[in-house]
């Protein structure tokens, strides 16, 4: 199961110790800051028990399961060929999803 995880740490921002437990959850990337793509056959509340073990009481994060891609404009080294492997739906890029530079 693919699962995405997003997350706001607030006054610690302890990203090396939450960002090495998401890498260990499974075959994962990270195409935004705050938002991660994990393909692991941990079940959701395994996920947030885990999870929940690696932030402080005053940081948030969601967790839900996905099982299509979504568009939208990611950082311009977002794992493409990851994505589209995880998902098998037809090719997507940044370029195809970001309009012209200067048009919103």
């Amino acid at each position: 199961m693919i699962y995405l995880i997003s997350y706001d740490l607030h006054r610690m921002k302890n990203y090396p110790v939450l960002h090495d437990t998401i890498k260990k959850l499974g075959n994962c990337v990270r195409p935004l800051e705050s938002f991660w793509l994990v393909d692991t056959s941990l079940t959701l509340l395994q996920l947030n028990d885990i999870i929940l073990k690696a932030v402080d009481s005053d940081d948030c994060y969601y967790i839900v399961p996905i099982k299509e891609t979504g568009v939208g404009r990611l950082l311009p080294d977002a794992p493409w060929a990851w994505i589209n492997a995880k998902f098998n739906k037809f090719p997507l890029s940044n370029q195809s999803l970001r309009p012209p530079f200067g048009k919103s």
